[in-house]
């Protein structure tokens, strides 16, 4: 039975890996995963400590992916309104790309929706195309080094998950 929940539990880690792309809480998914399993165990494998520290990760993963996205926005030009544009492209791009080709659909969607949201918010604001190029080149430039660094936070929460089985 051991071996069984060990399957599923690499497999929903898996999952949420997986996951992290399509701007979904896949690093959250993993500490559910592990607070399970932790209860199946009795907190033998996941102490409580560790289950806070991999919660702690989770939510450091998406503090990053946030800073890292923006500032990215920002250091090519960005006004506040191509960031918003750029936060809600991304998610309304994830959603629309979903059913036009699914999954990759919804990375594309993603990357390129944030990309249009900061092009069309800056240039609803500042009335320049250059600019307005500029902001969502830095968005999706953004939206790459903010999925990219929440990835590496969820492998180095995996490590620990690897240490503690």
């Amino acid at each position: 039975m051991a071996i069984i929940g060990q399957i599923f539990f690499w497999f929903f880690v898996a999952i949420g890996v997986i996951i992290l792309p399509f701007n979904l809480p896949g690093t959250f998914l993993m500490v559910a995963v592990a607070f399970i399993y932790a209860l199946f165990t009795h907190f033998e494998t996941f102490t409580p400590t560790v289950l806070v520290t991999l919660l702690g990760l989770a939510a450091l993963a998406e503090l990053i992916e946030y800073i890292i996205g923006t500032f990215i926005t920002v250091k090519y030009g960005a006004s506040k309104w191509g960031v918003i544009g750029a936060i809600g492209g991304g998610i309304l791009g994830a959603i629309w790309g979903t059913p036009l080709v699914p999954v990759l659909g919804t990375v594309l969607g993603g990357f390129l929706g944030a990309y249009l949201g900061a092009f069309l918010l800056e240039y609803l604001y500042l009335k320049r195309t250059d600019k307005a190029v500029q902001a969502g080149y830095g968005a999706f430039i953004g939206k790459i080094g903010g999925t990219l660094s929440k990835l590496i936070v969820a492998f180095a929460m995996i490590i620990i998950m690897i240490q503690r089985m």
